[in-house]
C-alpha cells in the first residue's frame, strides 16, 4: 500500500522553503571580532541579510559602535539538500569589530 503525503503537510513544506525566513549567527574569530552569516530562502534579498547581520552585530556589541568588513554585495546563492530535493538559500556572509 502507497502512502501519499497530505495536501496540507505539502503546502506547509513548499511555503516553508519560499518563505522569507532567514537565519542568522555569528561566531568570535578573535577579540570583539566575530564572522556573522545570514542565511535565508530565496525570497530574501542581500538588503534583508545586511539588516540582519547589523542587528547581530548590534545586539552582540551592545552599545559599543561597530564595523562590517567585507563586501556587502557578496551574497550568494547555494543549494542546500531536503527531503524534497536541492532548495536554494541565499547567504550573506561578513566580519564585525566591536570597538
Amino acid at each position: 500500500m502507497r502512502k501519499l503525503i497530505p495536501v496540507s503537510l505539502a503546502a506547509a513544506v513548499v511555503t516553508a522553503l519560499v518563505s522569507g525566513c532567514t537565519y542568522t549567527s555569528s561566531q568570535m574569530i578573535a577579540p570583539h571580532k566575530y564572522k556573522a552569516v545570514s542565511s535565508g530562502s530565496i525570497a530574501n534579498s542581500k538588503e534583508q541579510h545586511l539588516k540582519n547581520i547589523r542587528d547581530e552585530a548590534q545586539e552582540v556589541c551592545g552599545d559599543s559602535n561597530y564595523t562590517l568588513e567585507g563586501s556587502k554585495d557578496d551574497a550568494y546563492l547555494r543549494y542546500t539538500p531536503t527531503m524534497v530535493g536541492p532548495t536554494p538559500v541565499t547567504e550573506l556572509e561578513l566580519i564585525f569589530e566591536c570597538h
